[in-house]
């Protein structure tokens, strides 16, 4: 009896004190709201020593007043007490309070007003804050994390700070960032002429107006009369700045157009064709470089290699956009065929005098066409393989085709060409046609500008053109 009687009074104590806490934790979370602190109350009357910031942190006392005092002519700032008694206020405070609080007073973790802070003590901690907008403050321990040091992205403004130091110039804040770039990741000495001209000139008027056609005249004679080179650029093509490119001023030209003209033996037809082409260029217009490729080695000509070439060797000058494949004899008739790349890809030499200006088959993808930068690389540029003239032109209209590209032409009545004569080449016209059906598909992927391999022989800066002489070194891959 005794034994159940002590066991009753150990149970009954236990309800007891588990009955005094449970009412402790509910007495506590009951808060009795008053009405908000009039305007005539005074500040000085509060029981400040007990204000908490909303980190649960003591505060100075220095200048809190005038910020409580703002708040309550604002009636931003609330009292609410705690069951009856009305010696331990908590605050209420305002979003905007507290940005000013966090201005104007300083926070104490946990120690009297004087003594060091953590961050005082080690520069290596900071205090978290929360974000709040409006807060009750209460009793909360500060989070206390190491300072990461954030990494922040490459700037233009880094960019320009690098690439002013690597070249010396400190204006290229003007350019557009693709320039920007190719200036930082180029040598700009290869091709300093064109590159300052467009610092100077273009990059001042990005967002300018765009450039317009000056003085088309539509359908053009041939004049064929073999000239030198000298006599031409001093009489008819002033404009044209040695290295053959050209730069319309006072408007944005848009297009970056590159003329890639594979060679080999045929310097008869270059001032005819130059004639023709510099003049129809800038009335277009256009920003442009003629670069004329020359296989200098005694391997078989591989026309579809030297384009590739060209493509690579034009893009360490400058960051064209457009490419333009030009046969060198063929001379525009017409100065409204757009060098621009305005559609792309384009089959320009639509229709030429010795096959009757009629077009050829659908298929067809020679003598002058266009293509940007971004379809010439999805279509993996030109085949390596074909030797001897013929075969590349149908291949690579099926790489394009392939990759889901539709090529355009141009009026039959307008891109018209007259070829210039010349000896008949070695054919091997066969064999290519074979290559072409049976190996396309199979070695498209693996052939082409992922796979190209030349030795650079020279480069030279001539009046009308850039001579870029190469050996293709003859390798299947």
């Amino acid at each position: 009896m005794l034994h159940l009687l002590r066991r009753r009074s150990s149970i009954l104590i236990c309800i007891c004190l588990f009955g005094a806490l449970a009412f402790r934790s509910l007495f506590a979370s009951i808060k009795i709201q008053s009405s908000k602190l009039s305007v005539t109350e005074d500040p000085n009357k509060l029981n400040l020593n007990n204000l908490l910031h909303p980190n649960g942190k003591h505060v100075k006392l220095d200048s809190i007043k005038t910020v409580i005092n703002s708040d309550i002519k604002n009636e931003n700032l609330k009292l609410e007490r705690i069951g009856k008694s009305t010696n331990s206020p908590k605050l209420k405070i305002s979003a905007k309070t507290i940005n000013k609080l966090n201005e104007e007073i300083s926070i104490v973790q946990g120690q009297e007003i004087g003594e060091k802070t953590p961050e005082e003590e080690d520069p290596r901690f900071k205090i978290v804050h929360p974000t709040v907008n409006t807060t009750t403050v209460t009793s909360r321990k500060p989070k206390i994390e190491p300072v990461k040091t954030p990494v922040k992205p490459v700037s233009k403004a880094q960019i320009l700070m690098e690439v002013g130091n690597l070249v010396g110039d400190k204006t290229l804040h003007f350019c557009p960032l693709f320039f920007i770039n190719f200036m930082r990741n180029n040598d700009p000495k290869l091709n300093e002429p064109e590159l300052s001209s467009y610092k100077k000139v273009m990059c001042k008027i990005q967002k300018g107006k765009q450039c317009k056609t000056k003085n088309l005249q539509g359908p053009l004679k041939v004049n064929k009369t073999i000239l030198s080179m000298e006599w031409i650029q001093k009489n008819e093509l002033s404009f044209v700045n040695r290295g053959g490119w050209y730069m319309p001023t006072g408007c944005n030209s848009g297009t970056r157009t590159a003329i890639i003209i594979p060679f080999r033996n045929r310097e008869q037809h270059l001032p005819v064709m130059l004639r023709q082409l510099h003049a129809v260029l800038r009335r277009q217009q256009i920003h442009y470089r003629i670069f004329v490729i020359e296989q200098s080695d005694e391997h078989p000509f591989n026309r579809g290699k030297i384009r590739n070439i060209g493509f690579k060797e034009a893009l360490r000058y400058f960051p064209y956009t457009c490419f333009v494949f030009h046969d060198v004899d063929l001379v525009p008739e017409n100065d409204r065929i757009f060098y621009d790349c305005r559609q792309s890809p384009i089959h320009m030499s639509v229709a030429v005098d010795t096959l009757g200006y009629m077009p050829l088959q659908y298929e067809h993808f020679g003598g002058v066409v266009s293509t940007t930068k971004a379809h010439f690389e999805l279509a993996n540029g030109y085949s390596n393989i074909f030797w001897q003239w013929g075969g590349e032109d149908d291949n690579v209209s099926h790489r394009l085709r392939k990759n889901g590209l539709k090529i355009h032409r141009q009026l039959k009545n307008v891109a018209r060409y007259k070829m210039l004569s010349h000896a008949p080449a070695k054919r091997e016209v066969k064999l290519a046609r074979t290559i072409f059906w049976t190996e396309a598909n199979k070695y498209g992927d693996i052939d082409g500008l992922n796979s190209l391999n030349y030795r650079l022989l020279n480069r030279t800066d001539e009046l009308l053109f850039t001579r870029i002489q190469v050996d293709v070194l003859k390798k299947v891959f």
